[in-house]
């Protein structure tokens, strides 16, 4: 619940920031289009913090690792044969505390201001 809370409110400061450095204006249209970028914003955040947890770029970062350590070694001619003292691949679990929140926190900040944006 303290990471929903952290952030909220990051979102409500990070609209007022918008809201001050875009609009430069404090008005109720002004600060629903600010909180709809601010929720924009952590919504493209929460998914790529997921993306990546979720695994999406370990074989790419894979392949790069093999490919590198390919490309150093001085050999006459293209080995298919994969050697012997290659460390077993084990992809790298990344996880984020705010993934989760950030979606949370974005999506329902996003319905709100949808909701509010139709009854102006």
């Amino acid at each position: 619940m303290k990471s929903y809370a952290i952030t909220f409110t990051a979102a409500v400061i990070l609209s007022l920031l918008i809201m001050a450095g875009i609009y430069k204006e404090v008005s109720f249209l002004s600060a629903i289009n600010s909180a709809s970028l601010a929720s924009l914003i952590l919504i493209i955040v929460g998914a790529s913090m997921l993306v990546v947890q979720g695994g999406f770029f370990n074989g790419i970062s894979y392949s790069f690792k093999r490919f590198y350590r390919k490309s150093l070694k001085s050999t006459e001619g293209f080995e298919d044969e994969v050697d012997d003292n290659e460390e077993d691949y084990r992809p790298t679990q990344r996880t984020f505390s705010f993934t989760f929140p950030a979606l949370i926190v974005g999506i329902l900040l996003f319905l709100l201001t949808l909701a509010l944006s139709y009854t102006i």
